[in-house]
């Protein structure tokens, strides 16, 4: 073992990557303990746990002291074959040392006649600590310009919202112009309502409006009596009713519908008088309820 130590160690510039202090080692398939396992088809994570358990149970080495790495070479009938390779941590750490000694990263262990399956018998922790210098150089290089692209594009998106926001506010504020606007003049024409409503019951307290004795009068008058004048003494609450009749039995029908109708404070017979034609002539004077 130590004589195949000191020959990698002499021919390991081989294998080294100048560009990034590397170097790869194959061993030969005597240094490598290997196992085939025959497990069901699962998903990639619970193989590796299957291979994990599985190992304690065919590899002749204490747990802890060794390095694996596996390869599925098939399946079939729902079983799928396993090769184990595992290597001990000692051999390792001496492959590491023989490596550091030259200011090289051991980055690749590989089994000769089995480079097919791809073996690297490094561990993946150890692989992670390796990354080259000229990588990390490169990854702070793009860092820096992925910090700055997204700097520039994190201020275009701000003032984009930002404007977009204002945009929004300016619309409800021209909005809120144009209800405020509309209600105005909703107020304006409500104020303009009023005003006609009040002198209109100012009208009503004042004066008898045509509109309400007129209907009074033709459902009040009765069948042989008849109206020939109808007159409202200015600005007052007063209507003159003047009217022909057969005979007073009609003009007291008269009066008493007009009373009975209740549109009125007070109706009065002021004056009757007889024709030629025999008709009866009246005089009644209407007065509207004061409000």
């Amino acid at each position: 073992m130590k004589n195949i130590f000191n020959g990698l160690k002499g021919l390991s510039r081989f294998w080294q990557l100048p560009a990034e202090k590397q170097m790869a080692v194959t061993l030969d398939e005597e240094q490598v303990y290997f196992c085939q396992l025959t497990l069901p088809m699962m998903p990639a994570k619970e193989v590796a746990e299957a291979v994990r358990w599985e190992l304690a149970l065919h590899v002749p080495y204490a747990e802890g002291s060794f390095y694996y790495d596996y390869k599925i070479l098939g399946n079939s009938d729902g079983m799928q074959n396993i090769l184990v390779a595992v290597i001990l941590k000692k051999l390792l750490a001496e492959l590491d040392e023989a490596a550091r000694a030259q200011d090289l990263v051991l980055t690749s262990v590989s089994i000769a006649g089995f480079e097919e399956q791809g073996f690297n018998l490094v561990p993946d922790a150890a692989k992670r600590k390796r990354v080259p210098m000229a990588k990390l150089y490169g990854f702070g290089t793009v860092s820096v310009v992925v910090l700055g692209v997204l700097l520039i594009s994190g201020g275009w998106c701000y003032k984009t919202v930002q404007a977009g926001r204002l945009q929004k506010v300016q619309a409800q504020i021209q909005n809120l112009s144009l209800w405020q606007e509309r209600y105005e003049e909703q107020e304006a024409r409500s104020q303009k309502i009023k005003v006609f409503s009040e002198a209109l019951q100012k009208l009503e307290r004042e004066r008898l409006l045509w509109s309400k004795v007129l209907p009074v009068l033709g459902s009040s008058t009765p069948e042989n009596c008849w109206l020939t004048n109808i007159k409202q003494r200015e600005a007052s609450n007063i209507v003159e009713v003047y009217g022909k009749a057969k005979s007073m039995e009609e003009v007291k029908k008269l009066l008493g519908n007009l009373q009975a109708s209740k549109n009125f404070s007070k109706v009065t017979l002021a004056e009757t008088n007889a024709n030629k034609e025999n008709n009866l002539g009246y005089k009644i004077i209407l007065q509207g309820r004061e409000k």
